[in-house]
């Protein structure tokens, strides 16, 4: 997508041609969905045979592929069943061979993964979740749900979070947890979030309201999708905040800082050339999940931090687990940072949390998520 359409179309269709011609006696070569395709060796029954096959697959890819004048160069994950162990029909090893690819995704080393008897619950999953995302794409079955955010200081409204669910015909809410893992890790995460993006937009601008979406870390590594949020962020002005989870930030941190940048300042359109600052605002989601983010907050351009739920569940038991939530918000203070305390269950936590300073609360307390027409009655 990073290329247009046209030349994505054109990839995905030199791929299945450079498949077919390498490998001329596999029983079935198939595209399953975007950019996912599946290979059916009758008489391969050995993880030595898979391993011949990802070597070759890797000489393939190593390659880049030229598409309309474009040298694309290529990354592959690949996940494996073998019968009879993994399975003793079809179905089965198609299932575990998505399991294993899930996993293959996570890791992302370009690796092959095997499937293991851990990833049996995985595999059934893998399935549900694929054709949930499959169907909710095709049939426009993706909702938004809002959860608000408020002034500590006060209770008065600061935004709303953008969450998504799926809505079936029959009214079946589906929850994150049904999905995410699933879609954040397909080829379809970016299909999905450009509609998330859209969506949200159109809600600013109806309802007048500020709102946080958030963005994985495929998209945050698209350029084309995010140079997109920069161009859309100057028509709802400062209400549109990108939300992006510690861990993505700061895996690589030079990149971060480069993308990131990209973002707050850019070339001004209309008035006198030079840089300007984008109006987009940008929140660090998830802070203080087993990174030593501290070193990073003062060179990173955000706007936000949101303080993680463990931190905040934390807050009541004693005075060391209040001085790193104090601690926190100090420095977010002192660094020009707004915080956020996620996951607000208790008045006493709430308390607490405005005794320190703390900018906005979100949580069940406060606020569950809510659909958009019952979320902006409020």
């Amino acid at each position: 997508q990073v290329y247009g359409l046209s030349s994505g179309d054109g990839l995905l269709k030199k791929i299945g041609g450079l498949l077919k011609e390498t490998f001329k006696d596999t029983d079935i070569i198939a595209r399953i969905a975007g950019g996912e395709f599946g290979l059916f060796f009758r008489n391969i029954n050995k993880k030595e045979d898979a391993f011949i096959i990802k070597n070759k697959l890797d000489s393939i890819f190593k390659i880049p592929i030229e598409i309309e004048g474009k040298n694309i160069l290529t990354e592959i994950n690949a996940g494996a069943a073998l019968f009879p162990d993994d399975g003793a029909d079809f179905k089965t090893l198609y299932e575990r061979a998505g399991a294993a690819l899930f996993d293959a995704k996570k890791r992302n080393t370009g690796d092959i993964e095997f499937f293991n008897p851990q990833m049996a619950e995985k595999a059934a999953g893998f399935v549900k979740a694929e054709t949930l995302v499959n169907r909710a794409l095709k049939e426009n079955l993706f909702v938004f749900y809002y959860q608000p955010y408020f002034n500590v200081s006060d209770l008065s409204l600061g935004g709303f979070e953008a969450l998504a669910r799926i809505k079936d015909e029959k009214g079946q809410v589906y929850p994150p947890s049904a999905f995410i893992d699933y879609l954040e890790n397909s080829f379809y995460i970016e299909q999905f979030e450009e509609y998330a993006l859209k969506t949200v937009l159109k809600t600013i601008k109806e309802r007048n309201v500020d709102i946080s979406l958030n963005i994985s870390a495929k998209s945050f590594n698209k350029p084309g999708f995010m140079s997109k949020i920069l161009s859309a962020c100057y028509n709802v002005g400062s209400r549109l905040t990108i939300e992006i989870t510690e861990r993505v930030l700061v895996e690589d941190i030079a990149k971060t800082k480069m993308l990131l940048n990209g973002l707050k300042y850019c070339k001004a359109e209309f008035g006198e050339e030079g840089v300007c600052e984008s109006p987009l605002k940008i929140a660090m989601d998830d802070f203080g999940t087993g990174y030593s983010s501290l070193l990073y907050l003062k060179d990173l351009p955000i706007n936000i931090l949101k303080i993680d739920i463990s931190f905040i569940r934390d807050i009541t038991r004693g005075p060391k687990e209040l001085a790193l939530v104090k601690a926190i918000v100090d420095l977010s203070r002192d660094l020009g940072l707004k915080t956020v305390a996620e996951g607000v269950e208790t008045q006493e936590q709430l308390d607490l949390l405005k005794s320190l300073g703390c900018d906005f609360a979100q949580g069940f307390l406060l606020a569950k998520p809510m659909p958009e027409e019952e979320a902006f009655l409020k």
